[in-house]
């Protein structure tokens, strides 16, 4: 994971050069940041510490703001736009997320939508 942040380095140093909004910004994080530590989440099932994931988020807010000083907090950027965020993606989430994925293969056999939607279809939930 440390190529990958090294990656994510590259990624905001790259994007701060540029002089774009913050919702351009954060739509930067979903298309670029997000999909390629995805692959990973997803098919490596290792523990990450929650120091790495704070050290990506201190990355992320630097992309963000263009390494100025934070004008709302990260949490409240990851809230949905409903609810006064800007819905960034909360990166841990979707590691817990991913990570439940084998967690629900490894139960319930080789096909995970048979293992989701299995018994909805019988009537047995």
């Amino acid at each position: 994971m440390v190529t990958e942040m090294k990656a994510v380095s590259g990624s905001v140093q790259f994007w701060n050069i540029l002089r774009l909004p913050v919702m351009a910004r954060i739509t930067l994080v979903k298309m670029i940041v997000l999909p390629r530590l995805l692959y990973y989440f997803a098919n490596l099932p290792i523990s990450i510490p929650r120091k790495w994931f704070r050290q990506i988020d201190a990355l992320l807010r630097e992309m963000i703001w263009c390494g100025g000083r934070s004008r709302v907090s990260l949490e409240t950027l990851k809230n949905p736009i409903a609810k006064g965020g800007l819905s960034l993606p909360d990166l841990e989430c979707y590691y817990l997320a991913a990570q439940l994925q084998w967690v629900a293969k490894w139960i319930g056999g080789k096909n995970l939508r048979e293992a989701r939607w299995g018994g909805y279809r019988e009537g047995e939930l």
